[in-house]
This record gives C-alpha cells, structure tokens and sequence, in this order.
C-alpha cells in the first residue's frame, strides 16, 4: 500500500512540475541592462505558469545580490579615486572663501 502512495505522489509530483527557465534563455548576467533582462525574463516565466513562486524569488533575490555586488566598489577603485583626488588637490590652489 506504501509503495502505491509513493507511486501516486512521484505521479503527482511530476504533474505539476513547471519546466522552468533555461539557463540560456536568461543569457549572460554581465551588466546592469543583462539584469534588468533577466528579471523580465523571470516575470514572464512566472505569468505563464513555467515557474513557481520560490524558483522567481530565489532567481530574483540572486539578481538583487549581484546587482548590490557590482555596485560596490573595491579596494583598487578606492584607491585609484584617492590618487585622482590627491592629484587634483595637488595641482590647484583650495579655494578660500571671500569675506562678505
């Protein structure tokens, strides 16, 4: 009796299995605009009933962390803006501020 609980519910299982998204349909995730892509893509997919709710979230919040990862600077742009600052700073006088 288990095993036909088993059967019926694999059975069940891939009835309402959605096919989803495929990887090459999403494309590279390169820059802001491939983003922006990818989560057009997603809503579609989830519109038309080819992805469940927690296969979008978890796609969605996957984009989120990339887009809040290449926003960030790293330690060299850091380092180069304060070489471009400290040139700046070198070559011209700070401006003072005239009396009234």
């Amino acid at each position: 009796m288990r095993r036909r609980g088993l059967r019926g519910g694999r059975a069940t299982k891939e009835a309402w299995k959605r096919p989803g998204v495929a990887p090459d349909e999403l494309g590279p995730l390169e820059t802001v605009e491939d983003a922006q892509r990818w989560l057009r893509i997603l809503a579609s997919a989830v519109v038309s009933g080819r992805l469940d709710k927690g296969d979008a979230v978890a796609a969605t919040r996957g984009v989120e962390v990339w887009l809040r990862a290449s926003d960030s600077l790293t330690e060299g742009d850091m380092e180069r803006l304060a070489e471009k600052i400290e040139a700046i700073q070198g070559g011209k006088p700070k401006l003072r501020r005239m009396p009234a």
